[in-house]
This record gives structure tokens, C-alpha cells and sequence, in this order.
């Protein structure tokens, strides 16, 4: 992988802010909506991007990998951050702009030289499961995420929540 293709955000995900605030690509998003024409988020063809999501429900857990494992399936010039630390991140996307609603399901890896300016950790995406496919092949086209087909679903039973992620 090129580093330009790092910076530009081929398989760079979610640098965000460690404490869970908002995300300051959000904020970019929600700035260059007030500049650009509609696009009905239920069109047959994907546009390019921007994308921002106003409401969206899920659940994050945090990771540590088998570090000796991890390193083997990380691509050549990926530096992971110490601890082999990572995510899994599973989640229901409603009310968008740029895509229809969709569902994702993906596993992504902390790595080092990317951090945002608040110090969190940059993210390589591994892998993804994303429907509708049309959402998974966007996001596979604009930023080379390798994404697959598949599904996920959020239950609440009182304070529980159970998320399920399914491929195909």
C-alpha cells in the first residue's frame, strides 16, 4: 500500500477522538453539505463521496490481537501501535446523505503514524460487511475498503443489545 493511498484514506478509517466525541471528519462532512447540490441518498448509482451520517446505532468493542498473528495479515509498511490493539465495530446507519440506509459490520486494526490531532489512533480496516451491496461497492470504489456483502442487525431487550453481523 502507498502511503498516499493512507493519507487519502484507502483503508484508513475512524481516526477519531479517544474519548468518543464527535469526529472532526463529521464536522468537515456537515460543512461541505451547505456548499453542495442534493443528491437523493436513494439513487440506483452511488455518487462519490462526501457521505455523513446523522443517525446511526451500534455497538464498538475494543480489541487486543495476537500480535504475532496480526502482524502476518497487515500489509508491508503498516506499522501496528503497540499492544496490537484494534476494533470491532458493528452498526445500523438510518439517516444519511450521499447513501441509502445501510448496515455494517467491520474489524479494523490500530496503527501507528496516523494518530488525529487529539492522539487517537488511526484504524486499517481488515475487513467489512456492508448491505445493501450497492453500499459495500461504493466504498470499495471511492476508498479501496474491502468490503464484502453482508448484513447487521441491532435487538434491544431492556438495557441488553445484542448486534449481529452476517455475511452474503
Amino acid at each position: 500500500m502507498r502511503t498516499g493511498d493512507f493519507l487519502l484514506g484507502s483503508c484508513l478509517v475512524n481516526a477519531g477522538d479517544p474519548e468518543g466525541g464527535q469526529h472532526p471528519v463529521r464536522s468537515l462532512f456537515l460543512a461541505l453539505l451547505v456548499m453542495l447540490p442534493g443528491v437523493p441518498a436513494g439513487a440506483q448509482e452511488i455518487p462519490p463521496p462526501p457521505y455523513f451520517i446523522s443517525r446511526d446505532e451500534g455497538v464498538a468493542i475494543g480489541i487486543a490481537y495476537d500480535e504475532a498473528r496480526i502482524k502476518k495479515v497487515a500489509p508491508a509498511g503498516v506499522q501496528i501501535a503497540p499492544g496490537a490493539t484494534g476494533i470491532i465495530i458493528l452498526y445500523t446507519a438510518g439517516e444519511l446523505y450521499g447513501l441509502p440506509p445501510y448496515t455494517s459490520s467491520w474489524i479494523g486494526l490500530d496503527v501507528e503514524g496516523f494518530d488525529a490531532p487529539g492522539g487517537g489512533k488511526a484504524r486499517w480496516m481488515r475487513t467489512g460487511l456492508y448491505g445493501p451491496e450497492t453500499v459495500a461497492s461504493a466504498l470499495a470504489k471511492y476508498f479501496n475498503y474491502p468490503t464484502r456483502a453482508g448484513s447487521t442487525r441491532v435487538e434491544r431487550e431492556r438495557r441488553r443489545v445484542v448486534v449481529v453481523g452476517t455475511m452474503g
